[in-house]
């Protein structure tokens, strides 16, 4: 990431306070502290390093991931060879003390511009991992910018800047992007169909760099999905030409109503921890190995979005299977009445729902050739999500199956893939509000 070390003084916040420290950041971002022992304990780990070096502010957090033996000062002063005008950060009765090196691995390293004009950019930049996530989102965020060749970072680091690039139209300053950036994130990977996070984010201003943050991931394995392939979103290109625009228009939107919301709702039913939740349901789909569990999360996550949205759902689907059971199993046994009451209460209704899940259908853009009822559609989904999770799956394997063949063929291969594009279709229509015929469904490999 760096081209050389950087070497600074700044200060360090634990339990105790601020204390000075010597600051020597590796090309790899990892930070050797040298801080006496007079301001390091065991309550005393790092929460926030801050510093400067030529003209960059830098804010370090992290956590300690290695602590080294306590050593004396002349060993420190021998192998780093402290400048006195570093000695002079310290205070005397620090000098004399035993020293103490820490390494750490830190969760996120900021530079700020000093003595810049604004604080708000007049673009912001983005880049994802995994890499060909970031790639395949570069054609979405086409309005910031008509050449999409790399751009230049400071002479400090060595990587050319691959960021999706947007316009800063609603004024987001360096710390309240920090605000948007989540659920940004989570509604771009509606057209990656796999977990994304950000690795870096630039802000520029008259195409100087002001801000960069880099940020570590912990296990860059945990967002890998694990099947062969995945569905995703794709816009037609008449959407595409408005989408960054529309897509921060919308992001914006929701974080200031839950602003507001937030000051008059009880902490037991704020709206952001419901959307949010429903997105960590949606890394589980990505994620999720077995078809069987796709599908079944497919429709956990289609209840879940339509509740969300206030529309009427069918309830009570495993009432409804076993009431069913009933019939077939002991009609020979009921009278007409009881069996006309069972079938009148088991017997599925069109709801508001099935209409919605009928345009839904529209993104795979098949035509006449995908002739399917969308209640037959939710009715499999229901069958896999009764029997996975209420522990059927095994014992109705075969019933599952004979409904899967009322479907084309395609899709009964592709079914796990169908049912995350319409669980993704369906989230990009109810939270940044894209009309399905700007939607398109792509299969596509991992």
């Amino acid at each position: 990431m760096f081209k050389y070390e950087i070497r600074f003084t700044g200060h360090v916040k634990n339990s105790y306070g601020w204390c000075a420290v010597l600051i020597i950041l590796g090309v790899d971002l990892r930070p050797r502290l040298f801080i006496p022992m007079l301001d390091w304990q065991d309550e005393g780990k790092p929460k926030l390093i801050e510093g400067h070096w030529e003209d960059w502010k830098i804010e370090i957090r992290g956590i300690p991931s290695k602590i080294s033996i306590p050593q004396e000062f002349d060993y420190f002063d021998e192998d780093i060879r402290f400048t006195e005008d570093e000695k002079n950060v310290f205070s005397e009765k620090g000098l004399k003390m035993l020293w103490d090196e820490i390494t750490l691995q830190p969760v996120t390293c900021s530079f700020t511009k000093v003595g810049i004009s604004s604080d708000v950019p007049h673009e912001w930049g983005l880049t994802y991992y995994p890499e060909a996530e970031n790639r395949m989102l570069q054609h979405f965020f086409i309005e910031s910018r008509d050449d999409r060749s790399p751009r230049n970072l400071p002479h400090i680091f060595s990587e050319l800047d691959h960021s999706l690039y947007f316009r800063n139209v609603k004024q987001w300053t360096l710390s309240s992007i920090h605000e948007h950036l989540q659920l940004l994130t989570s509604c771009l990977s509606f057209f990656t169909g796999t977990p994304l996070s950000y690795e870096r984010l630039v802000g520029r201003y008259e195409d100087n760099v002001i801000y960069i943050q880099l940020r570590n991931e912990s296990n860059p394995n945990a967002y890998i999905c694990p099947s062969f392939y995945t569905g995703r979103l794709e816009l037609k290109q008449n959407a595409l030409s408005s989408f960054s625009s529309v897509l921060v228009m919308k992001i914006d939107e929701r974080v200031k109503y839950y602003k507001m919301f937030e000051e008059h709702a009880n902490d037991s039913n704020r709206e952001r921890e419901k959307l949010f939740r429903l997105f960590s349901y949606f890394k589980m789909l990505y994620m999720a190995y077995n078809k069987e569990a796709k599908i079944a999360l497919s429709y956990m996550i289609m209840d879940s979005l339509a509740k969300f949205k206030g529309m009427k759902t069918i309830m009570n689907s495993r009432k409804k299977g076993i009431l069913e059971d009933i019939i077939n199993k002991f009609s020979e046994n009921m009278c007409s009445s009881c069996i006309k009451l069972l079938r009148k209460e088991a017997k599925p209704f069109t709801d508001e729902f099935d209409t919605y899940l009928k345009k839904v259908l529209d993104i795979f853009e098949l035509g006449e050739l995908f002739n399917v009822d969308p209640t037959e559609l939710k009715e499999i989904a229901q069958k896999y999500r009764n029997n996975v999770f209420h522990g059927d799956f095994f014992n109705d394997m075969e019933n599952i199956e004979n409904h899967m063949k009322t479907l084309p063929e395609g899709f009964q291969r592709d079914l796990p893939i169908v049912f995350q594009s319409i669980v993704l279709a369906m989230g990009a229509n109810l939270i940044l509000g894209i009309e399905f015929e700007e939607m398109i469904a792509i299969k596509r490999s991992i």
